[in-house]
């Protein structure tokens, strides 16, 4: 007995995938098809080598045909249009998993732990002084029990994408923490980073004011974070950058404790011993 063809779907026939590729080869569905099956274009690339060696043996011992000539020609074409397509498969799947091990899965603007960490010690190297910053979401819990995850989902969303739009676009790093917490780095002066942080939280208001207009909620809560910073020295960096990192988390987090006892939606720093807090808005 024959064996049966693999169904999918009802009066969906699925072929094996070596049928599938000569089935569309040179359709515009075929770049779709590399995507799932490129094993498949890799026995056709040998498949067009077979033949070309099979050719290119042939006119060097007494010449070929003109059907020949053409098969060989169509043979070199079909090859270099389908490297072609595999390179660019490969490097587009490439971008792709550089990007998810960058990037939280989520919400796709913060930067991983590990990635942040990463290029904290890369760039921390690159300046004298720059900032680093321990930042946690006011009232998030809150805003997930009263309203829902959703609109909390919301709320950490236009965060990320404030910060990014105002430190990510001036060479800052951005990455998520935790649940609730969030780390920036900026090769500025604490004072400076402070401004940015206080534009940035202008910016988040805007965005969820208007995505809870769209959605339809009446949405009561502040929106705002606090935060501690304090400065990164290169020479820690280079020294010791594992010591040095958990040194500036941990002290940025202690900070970020003080803004929140002080009332929340603002930003502590040391400067010549004391401590100072800054409301965000």
């Amino acid at each position: 007995m024959p064996a049966k063809k693999p169904r999918g779907k009802k009066g969906d026939v699925r072929f094996h995938p070596k049928q599938e590729a000569k089935a569309i080869r040179g359709t515009h569905a075929e770049g779709r098809f590399l995507e799932r099956w490129p094993k498949a274009y890799i026995e056709m690339h040998k498949e067009y080598l077979r033949t070309i060696a099979r050719l290119e043996r042939k006119r060097a011992q007494k010449g070929l045909t003109p059907k020949e000539r053409q098969e060989l020609a169509g043979a070199y074409k079909n090859m270099r249009r389908l490297v072609k397509k595999l390179e660019q498969t490969y490097v587009s799947r490439a971008k792709h998993a550089s990007a998810k091990t960058r990037r939280d899965p989520k919400f796709r603007v913060f930067l991983t732990d590990k990635y942040f960490k990463e290029m904290v010690r890369i760039r921390g190297k690159e300046y004298e002084r720059s900032s680093l910053a321990f930042l946690d979401i006011d009232h998030l819990k809150e805003i997930n029990d009263g309203y829902s995850h959703r609109v909390g989902d919301i709320v950490i969303r236009s965060i990320g994408e404030a910060l990014n739009e105002v430190i990510g676009e001036k060479g800052g790093l951005v990455g998520r923490h935790g649940g609730e917490e969030i780390l920036v780095w900026a090769s500025m002066q604490p004072e400076e980073l402070i401004e940015a942080l206080k534009e940035a939280v202008k910016i988040a208001k805007r965005k969820v004011s208007e995505r809870m207009r769209k959605e339809g909620v009446r949405f009561y809560r502040e929106v705002g974070f606090s935060a501690g910073i304090v400065p990164v020295s290169a020479n820690e960096i280079r020294r010791n950058f594992q010591k040095a990192y958990k040194t500036l988390v941990n002290s940025a987090d202690k900070l970020m404790y003080e803004s929140k006892r002080k009332g929340r939606n603002a930003v502590t720093l040391r400067s010549e011993g004391k401590l100072i807090t800054k409301k965000l808005s």
